[in-house]
This record gives structure tokens, sequence and C-alpha cells, in this order.
């Protein structure tokens, strides 16, 4: 009887142990999967990265091939090219970058994402690559002299951006509108469904440029918010965050940034813009 009870102890210990091992194997099999998304993209030949194509000068329609193109674009491919990979580009919705890149649909985000600390929680920034100044566009011959004048004024701004939540933090009794994108925001605001619209200083730019023959518009002087943009990556992904730094780090000793910002930006664009921004970790 002892013997046979003893037979079964064993056999029971033995399960256990062949059950933790089995677990443990899973668990160290999960740990590794998901620490190798460099090697994994390595493997696959291809650095997958989100981008977007309604964010002038960083992400646009080329007029003729309709291709993606811009700043953010270049420094995808720039990031790819010292990865040994090539760059395939994820077009998306501002709504819809963290969630793209947290359920791994694409390996990065150079998407105009700029840093703010809601979004350093739920995903690792890289290195800084352009700074970003957040500001407001008025009707050339509206009342608005300030972005204080704005209070109790409808501003519009798109879903899920930096914009509206700068509008918001810097502007007392401001209703903030958003709509799905920055086009579809400026056309409310030129349909006169807002009072003002929300955007980066180089979409805001832009946007002034092309609409000086159907309604003049002027940008107000003050920012709303002042940040940097980085790349970004999911947390817990060192090595692929490592070397994307490294990748930036590279791009820019290298004069390949230089030639980007004076591409998109510099004296010979509509920008006529002077770099300022150095690549460096974002605090």
């Amino acid at each position: 009887m002892t013997h046979t009870k003893s037979n079964g102890a064993t056999r029971l210990a033995r399960l256990s142990l062949a059950a933790l091992l089995a677990t443990g194997a899973l668990a160290a099999l999960s740990v590794a999967a998901h620490a190798d998304k460099l090697d994994e993209i390595k493997e696959r030949g291809v650095l997958i990265c989100g981008v977007m194509s309604t964010n002038p000068p960083q992400g646009m329609l080329e007029t003729g091939t309709r291709e993606v193109v811009g700043y953010d674009v270049d420094v995808c491919r720039g990031i790819a090219e010292q990865l040994g990979v090539s760059a395939d580009l994820k077009v998306m919705s501002t709504a819809a970058r963290i969630p793209e890149l947290t359920q791994g649909r694409v390996d990065i985000l150079t998407a105009g994402f700029i840093y703010t600390a809601e979004r350093a929680a739920q995903v690792d920034y890289s290195y800084s690559y352009l700074d970003a100044v957040e500001k407001i566009v008025v009707a050339e011959d509206s009342e608005f002299q300030s972005i204080a004048d704005l209070s109790g004024h409808k501003v519009a701004a798109a879903d899920g951006t930096t914009s509206a939540n700068a509008a918001r933090a810097s502007i007392e009794g401001v209703e903030v509108i958003t709509l799905q994108d920055n086009p579809t925001a400026f056309l409310a605001f030129m349909q006169n469904r807002a009072d003002a619209f929300a955007a980066s200083q180089f979409i805001l730019a832009d946007y002034v440029r092309t609409s000086q023959d159907t309604r003049p518009l002027r940008i107000l002087p003050e920012a709303t918010m002042s940040s940097p943009f980085g790349a970004a990556v999911r947390k817990g992904e060192p090595r692929l965050l490592e070397a994307v730094n490294a990748a930036l780090v590279e791009m820019d000793q290298s004069g390949q940034f230089d030639e980007i910002f004076a591409k998109w930006l510099g004296p010979d664009t509509n920008y006529n813009l002077e770099r300022t921004f150095v690549v460096q970790e974002i605090k």
C-alpha cells in the first residue's frame, strides 16, 4: 500500500514538474518572440512604418502619382536604410496611430507624432527628429488678434491630435470641435462651422498659402504648444528602440537630416524655415 502511494506521488510530482516546465517554456518563447522584434524586421527585410497622408509637409499624397511623400516618410525610409531593410508605408488616421502600433500592425510610427506625457505612457518615443509648434489660424478679416480672443468661440481640429488638446488647455472657455482629420476640420472652418482652425505651424502655413485666392487667412502669433516630434515603438521593444535611435543619430551625423529638412521645410520651400531642432533624447 505504501509503495502504491509512493508511485502515485512520484507520478503526480513528475506531471507537475512537466507542467511547470511546459509553462516556463511557453513563457520563455513568448518573451523571446516579443523581445526579438528587431530580428523579425530584419528577417522579414521590411520595416512597416505608420504614416499619414493628410499632414503636409510630413505626410501627403503627391500630385499625379498619388504616392505618400513627406518629411516623415523620408525619416521612415532613412531608418529602414540604416537597419538594412526596405520601408513599407501604412497610411492611417490620427486616431488610429497608437492602436495600430500597440496591436502590432506597424513596427514604428513616423506620423506627425508629437510628444506628450499621455502618449509616452502608452508607447516609447525615439529621439526627437523635428520640433512642433501648435498654432491657430483665423480669417484675415476676423476680429481675433490673440488666442485669448477665441474664448467662447469654436475652434476646429483633427480628432486625436495635440492641436485639439493644446487649444483646450490654452484658451479658457473655448469650444473645440474635432473631426476625422485635418482636411475635414479645415473644411468645417472654411464653411464657417468654426471660428478658427488649430494645427501645427507647418500645416497652417500650407493652408494659408493655398487659400489666399478663396479666403485670406492669418495665423495668430501665440503658440498653444511647443513639443518635439519622435518616432514611436511599442513598449517592451528595447532593442528596436535602441536601433531606431542609433539610425536617427547616424542620419543626423551624416547630414541626411539637413537634406530632409531642406527638401521639405528649407529656404527653397514655401515654409522657408531654418533647422533649429537637435536629434536628442526626449525628456
